[in-house]
């Protein structure tokens, strides 16, 4: 694989799933199976372990009644918005082929239900990368950019009325290790699925600390600055040297600190970010583009770095205009304050005033929702306000191979084996192979970047050795990783 195509990121995104007119989670059930059948009609797929997958990735209906959509692999962050783009045109062309059978849903990427506190349903909007080395073996070094990583927010209202840019940085109990559904960590080992097959020397590492996004700008910030930052802090020795320098952490632990950092304003305050965390996300940033000119960097990197650099400048002149045209929490936080100016009511309202909270919530759902016309963001898109998109709106199966996106990676074949296949259903898909169950047989597709699929179908023994053989390898890594610690 080429030095160019080491970088490899992907998204999981729970949906906020409602069957309107129906809290029957049974009647929601038959909706969502009706859902998944249309997007079967509307693009080339077959069936997964659980879901189904299309060239752009897996959907499927998680335990929790509602919907998720995990990416392809992509080699670029640029592309990651845009594959995503196509699966979010497929949703809602699908549930506007429902709502024509009077089944109406609400879709929305958002990352909580109600007014944001304590007790409030949170779900995930994670996010993928291959990395060198466990994720177990580097935490010290990328905790300090997890957490001033203000970027990976998408905005919210608390019920004591501070402003805070991420969600989920509100629900981070550990700086390490933890779970996905409850023990959560800001770096997170808890899920270690070994996707390359019997490759002891890559690793997917998986975050679970970000929102989900509706600007493009956001979501591509957000994976090719974690990218760089990840390489930067395995290899820059010069970074490891700036680390050790500071306090750490800031405030008695980074799970602390990430939250101290998340509050953008209180109350009446004015906006504000704290130099500290702008001065960490310097040090990476400056790691990130010591890796970029030494290194065969992807073409991407200078457009990610400069976004980068630009972020960090208007945080730290705390441009308002130029923040909101392109980052989720900015934009959502101007339209908290024009419903305030709009209503009459001053800064002070939002303490304690849970229905005038409430109405923030709603705003910020609608915000999220992805089959509403006439929501805050479409409409603030269509105004021209937003200067958000990474990239031509290319259609689902309007690319140059339909339903196969241009990225180096197996996605690809796998991609092409759907779109060829995919009308047949005879076959069961996955991450890493591809299974025939009338012969039991599969096609490997361990390589993460596999340019195509073998020719050759392994018997379904050989399949189950060579994942034996990967997680006894990986157990004794980590063994070998606790034993040193010790």
């Amino acid at each position: 694989m080429s030095a160019e195509h080491t970088f490899l990121m992907g998204s999981e995104t729970e949906y906020l799933t409602v069957l309107e007119g129906s809290a029957d989670l049974g009647m929601l059930g038959v909706a969502l199976q009706e859902f998944v059948r249309e997007l079967r009609e509307l693009a080339p797929s077959l069936p997964g372990p659980a879901g189904i997958f299309s060239g752009y990735g897996r959907t499927y209906v998680d335990a929790g009644m509602h919907l998720e959509f995990a990416s392809c692999e992509c080699d670029s962050p640029f592309l990651l918005a845009l594959v995503i783009e196509r699966q979010q045109e497929l949703l809602r062309q699908a549930a506007g082929r429902l709502a024509l059978r009077g089944k109406r849903l609400v879709l929305a990427n958002t990352n909580h239900d109600g007014i944001l506190s304590r007790g409030v349903d949170t779900w995930g909007a994670h996010e993928s990368y291959l990395v060198r080395q466990h994720p177990a073996e580097f935490g010290p070094r990328i905790l300090p950019f997890l957490a001033t990583r203000l970027f990976a927010g998408s905005g919210a209202r608390r019920r004591d009325g501070a402003y805070v840019h991420c969600v989920r940085t509100e629900f981070m109990e550990f700086a390490t290790g933890g779970g996905t559904t409850d023990r959560r960590a800001l770096h997170s080992t808890a899920r270690e699925e070994h996707l390359a097959g019997p490759r002891p020397e890559v690793f997917r590492y998986h975050l679970i600390s970000g929102d989900s996004h509706r600007s493009q700008y956001n979501l591509a910030l957000q994976f090719g600055a974690t990218a760089l930052a990840i390489v930067a802090a395995l290899e820059d020795s010069t970074l490891e040297r700036e680390l050790r320098d500071l306090p750490r952490p800031l405030f008695r632990s980074w799970v602390r600190t990430a939250k101290v950092f998340n509050v953008l304003a209180r109350g009446a305050e004015d906006p504000r970010i704290d130099p500290r965390a702008l001065r960490i996300q310097r040090l990476y940033l400056e790691a990130a583009k010591r890796y970029a000119a030494h290194h065969a960097a992807p073409t991407w990197a200078a457009s990610v770095l400069d976004a980068w650099e630009d972020t960090l400048d208007a945080y730290g002149r705390m441009d308002l205009d130029w923040l909101a045209a392109r980052l989720d929490a900015f934009t959502k936080y101007r339209l908290h304050e024009a419903h305030l100016a709009d209503s009459g009511r001053d800064a002070q309202a939002f303490a304690g005033n849970v229905e005038f909270l409430a109405e923030l919530a709603l705003l910020d759902h609608d915000y999220h929702d992805l089959l509403r016309d006439d929501s805050p963001f479409r409409a603030l898109e269509q105004a021209g306000v937003l200067q958000h998109r990474v990239g031509a709106y290319v259609g689902p199966g309007e690319e140059a191979e339909p339903f196969v996106p241009a990225t180096q990676t197996r996605a690809r074949p796998r991609a092409r084996f759907i779109a060829a296949y995919g009308n047949e259903g005879a076959y069961t898909v996955d991450w890493a192979w591809i299974h025939d169950p009338a012969t039991r047989r599969f096609l490997e597709l361990f390589d993460p970047f596999a340019a195509e699929l073998s020719e050759n179908w392994r018997e379904g023994n050989q399949l189950t050795n060579a994942m034996t053989l990967a997680r006894r390898t990986e157990r004794a890594r980590l063994a070998q990783l606790e034993a040193r610690r010790s």
